[in-house]
């Protein structure tokens, strides 16, 4: 065989050991297995007089407990709620309706339930505040917004 031929592994062996401990250690604690982390948020609904959404309805967050070493600590995010652009804008946004489920499952990143992902922050208490005002949390104003046609 000429000295440059050599024979190469499909898949480099070095990448398989990351994927091989997510696949096994995640599920094994003194031989037990791992309950999963939390991953639900439940909604509280805000009573404040001007903690309204666009369309007048009470504005809320979703929140989950902390536990162990990071309980007392928290963690807040604010994703983007978007804006209105325009009263046309922001009347089809009045007529899409607001949701508000009891439970959301946490959308990762900061507030991630699961230490393999988040390993810093899973275990301090995790607030998400959905924007409902479609002023990504740039407003004041005290009441709905008034369009032609009504709210």
């Amino acid at each position: 065989m000429p000295s440059s031929f050599r024979i190469r592994p499909l898949v480099d062996p070095t990448l398989l050991f990351p994927l091989l401990f997510l696949l096994i250690a995640p599920d094994a604690v003194n031989g037990q297995a791992k309950p999963p982390p939390p991953r639900k948020m439940d909604l509280v609904r805000l009573n404040a007089k001007d903690a309204k959404c666009l369309d007048g309805s009470a504005a809320g967050y979703y929140y989950r407990k902390g536990s162990g070493s990071g309980a007392k600590n928290l963690v807040v995010f604010l994703p983007n709620s978007g804006w209105c652009l325009d009263e046309a804008d922001c009347a089809a946004k009045l007529a899409a309706g607001e949701q508000w489920p009891r439970q959301v499952e946490d959308t990762g990143g900061p507030i991630d339930g699961d230490p393999i992902f988040n390993p810093d922050l899973a275990g301090w208490a995790h607030v998400l505040v959905p924007g409902c005002d479609y002023t990504s949390f740039l407003g004041n104003r005290t009441g709905p917004v008034a369009l032609s046609g009504g709210l």
